[in-house]
């Protein structure tokens, strides 16, 4: 039988993996790890649905600038993902576009939001 995950839980966890994938988008192509570009690029839509709602992520777990900085993060994944073909096959010319530029900014901002109080617990 299955226990049931508190809401907090989850929310904590979903904060969690966002911050990890603004993090990648920062690092990256620095700190590659076992990421393609499109892996990378696709993962934010596992976390952030289109349109952007602010009311997905609510208070305490996500603080007013931590949505923020999502809905921003999200705003230039769209324009990145709109200038890149569905499939990016030359991850060096994608990366020279200025959308990516603008997302890796928006993720490094992210970031600093997001460290202000770290990673939550995700079992408590």
């Amino acid at each position: 039988m299955r226990a049931s995950v508190p809401p907090k839980l989850v929310e904590q966890r979903i904060r969690n993996r966002i911050y990890e994938c603004v993090a990648s988008v920062a690092e990256f192509p620095e700190n590659r790890g076992a990421w393609d570009l499109n892996e990378l690029v696709n993962e934010w839509d596992f976390y952030v649905e289109h349109p952007f709602d602010a009311q997905r992520f609510p208070a305490p777990t996500f603080a007013p600038a931590a949505v923020a900085a999502i809905a921003d993060v999200h705003s230039a994944w769209l324009a990145f993902a709109d200038a890149t073909p569905q499939s990016i096959n030359d991850e060096a010319d994608a990366m020279r576009a200025p959308q990516w530029l603008a997302l890796v900014e928006a993720c490094r901002k992210a970031c600093n939001a997001f460290s202000v109080r770290g990673k939550l617990p995700e079992e408590e």
